[in-house]
């Protein structure tokens, strides 16, 4: 089985070429969903994020967005949550291989925006980075609920940078042009790896 990692700062199309590899038949380990999905149903989490941050809950449940202003200018408090979340989130990504390596799949996509600086790369056979001009990420960024250049520029100093990236990835994805193009690009990978497991 291939483990691809995908990955690529904010506002690359990320996800965008996560659903193309999805759309090929690859099994697709969606970070964001997970996250979402540890928020909303892990009582254990809930419960450490009540004791960390009591004032972030409406109605019983996680606000993301009221989480988020606290965490976004507080690098402790966003320490504190990454040590909530990650251990839920790895045994996710772990049962999701494992389950994937006993049907003998052959190619799984993990789709970890942070896929770098986490140390999730590690565990890949291959790495893709999706990227486009720094024009084109700022113009798709700031067109986000709440996004402003400083908020873009506080993010961006916490991941690494775009040329690093893809200066460490095996695969490029440019998402500069139309879709198609970027389909075409995701489509040539996909069959060189599902080629090479055959």
């Amino acid at each position: 089985m291939y483990i691809l990692g995908l990955t690529g700062s904010l506002a690359m199309g990320k996800t965008t070429a996560a659903k193309m590899f999805a759309a090929l038949g690859a099994p697709v380990f969606f970070s964001d969903d997970v996250i979402h999905d540890i928020l909303k149903n892990s009582a254990r989490a809930k419960k450490a994020i009540r004791a960390s941050f009591p004032g972030v809950f409406e109605g019983g449940e996680v606000s993301r967005p009221k989480l988020g202003k606290i965490v976004f200018s507080n690098p402790g408090k966003l320490r504190q949550l990454e040590g909530i979340l990650h251990p839920p989130f790895m045994a996710k990504m772990s049962s999701f291989i494992e389950g994937h390596r006993k049907k003998d799949t052959d190619i799984i996509v993990l789709d970890v925006p942070l896929l770098f600086e986490t140390g999730v790369d590690t565990i890949c056979d291959g790495v893709a980075v999706v990227t486009a001009d720094a024009g084109i990420q700022q113009k798709r960024a700031l067109k986000r609920p709440d996004m402003t250049k400083e908020r873009l520029a506080l993010i961006l100093g916490r991941q690494m940078p775009d040329a690093e990236k893809r200066e460490r990835a095996d695969f490029i994805i440019s998402s500069a042009g139309p879709k198609t193009q970027t389909r075409k690009v995701v489509e040539k990978i996909y069959q060189e790896i599902t080629a090479g497991k055959k």
